[in-house]
């Protein structure tokens, strides 16, 4: 290309991701070679095309992994041969060089302010399964699809995105911006069903094309059903409101917030999973309900194994959990869990798991009072060896709390160290006090 002072340059756009998307392209280098580009262009970028994937390979190997979005070159003179972006390299003192040219480089880095000005806005689009008027989704009359949506994400990365559903089942296509885009940091997508458009969790139904939903920033989600797994990896967090369907959620070092009054989250299990929600080390489930007159809801609506399998931290606060199904365990408890339930009433409506709490004898923490247990057989909670409930009391009317061992020393002589009574009491005695420190629940198996 020329520049209108006449001046020769060449300019190679790139990406800092390498996903695709159904949209493929091209660009020329200097000395007329292409490279292989994946574009994003609709109504939300005016018909233009940007460059949103790019496999770096292409470029010389010390460049590589340097953020970069775009080199502009020039020759040394107008008389010269147009250098080549492949040809670019990385000195040692930093910079980037070409034989015979003059190098201009865009990368992520540089446009850390300008992103940041960006993400201070917030976008909300009216989506639904067919484009109307313009399709820009400025109101319900020109509504976007799902998919224009979330590329007008992928580029831009608003601090708040908010996506007004109509009534309708979406099935999103870009899953490679799902799934493996480059984290947005905290930026917030909002999903929700909108009233103004009659939509709700019942008939707005998202699904990936193939997969679990991976969204690379938090999410909020309102009147809304997900009708593929949902991952949330470490340092990003899912909000749910209102009434929210999902079929699975796996926290793998990431949270998930109910935090509003008379919240219902329904996890349907259509998958087969063995566990509705799965918690990882450093995971969160928190469901506080704001004021005393409300109550949370999570429903386990599919035939499972466990409900809640959790290896991280549980904490339910007048939060109600019921049971489609008699599975297996309402909550189990695993390496390193802790577990705090207050003012809960646990499967007082439908089908009672086979085992209420299972704690499979890992678990660091459990507290709380004020809670109704159900379970089949009043099998409120496991008590095999070294589970916080080893020494509670089982049965109806029976407290989580554990019993204190039996001052009796059963006859040991404790000035025969050697006396087996001796060591059998001591174990018995020291189990029950760490059992009592760690376990400080008061619940009531029903």
């Amino acid at each position: 290309d020329t520049s209108t002072s006449g001046d020769k340059y060449i300019y190679c756009p790139f990406a800092s991701s390498n996903f695709s998307t159904s949209s493929f392209g091209y660009v020329t280098d200097g000395d007329a070679t292409t490279y292989n580009v994946y574009l994003i262009g609709n109504s939300q970028t005016a018909g233009q095309d940007y460059v949103i994937g790019f496999d770096d390979s292409y470029l010389d190997a010390s460049v590589q992994d340097k953020g970069l979005l775009a080199f502009l070159l020039s020759p040394l003179d107008n008389n010269s041969t147009l250098p080549i972006c492949s040809d670019v390299t990385y000195s040692a003192s930093g910079n980037f060089i070409v034989d015979n040219g003059i190098v201009r480089s865009l990368q992520l880095g540089s446009i850390s302010s300008q992103r940041s000005l960006q993400a201070a806005a917030k976008a909300i689009f009216y989506v639904d399964e067919v484009a109307s008027g313009d399709g820009s989704g400025r109101d319900v009359n020109n509504a976007t699809t799902v998919d224009d949506a979330l590329a007008f994400v992928a580029i831009y990365a608003p601090r708040v995105t908010e996506l007004r559903f109509d009534n309708g089942n979406y099935t999103t296509s870009i899953d490679q911006f799902i799934n493996t885009a480059h984290s947005l940091g905290e930026s917030k997508l909002i999903l929700k069903g909108d009233s103004l458009q009659g939509g709700n969790s019942t008939n707005v139904n998202i699904s990936m094309a193939s997969g679990d939903f991976n969204f690379p920033m938090n999410l909020h989600l309102i009147d809304v059903s997900l009708d593929s797994g949902l991952l949330v990896e470490a340092g990003r967090s899912v909000f749910i409101d209102s009434t929210v369907e999902l079929d699975s959620v796996t926290l793998a070092g990431g949270n998930l917030y109910l935090d509003n009054e008379d919240t219902i989250l329904k996890i349907m299990g259509s998958n087969s999973d063995n566990a509705g929600i799965s918690l990882s080390h450093g995971s969160r489930l928190i469901s506080v309900a704001n004021s005393g007159s409300d109550t949370n809801t999570i429903s386990i609506e599919g035939n499972i194994t466990d409900g809640i399998y959790s290896k991280g931290d549980v904490n339910l606060v007048q939060t109600d959990m019921n049971f489609t199904y008699t599975i297996t365990n309402g909550i189990h408890l695993d390496a390193g869990s802790t577990l705090n339930m207050d003012d809960v009433i646990f499967a007082g409506t439908g089908q009672l798991p086979a085992t209420g709490i299972r704690d499979s004898g890992k678990s660091l923490n459990v507290s709380g009072e004020n809670v109704q247990v159900n379970a089949a057989g009043n099998n409120c909670w496991s008590q095999g060896a070294y589970s916080l409930f080893e020494h509670s009391a089982a049965g109806s009317g029976a407290s989580s709390l554990p019993v204190p061992a039996n001052a009796d020393s059963g006859g040991a002589d404790f000035d025969n160290p050697s006396d087996a009574n001796v060591s059998s009491y001591i174990h018995d005695l020291v189990e029950s006090r760490a059992s009592q420190y760690a376990n400080r629940s008061n619940w009531t198996c029903q």
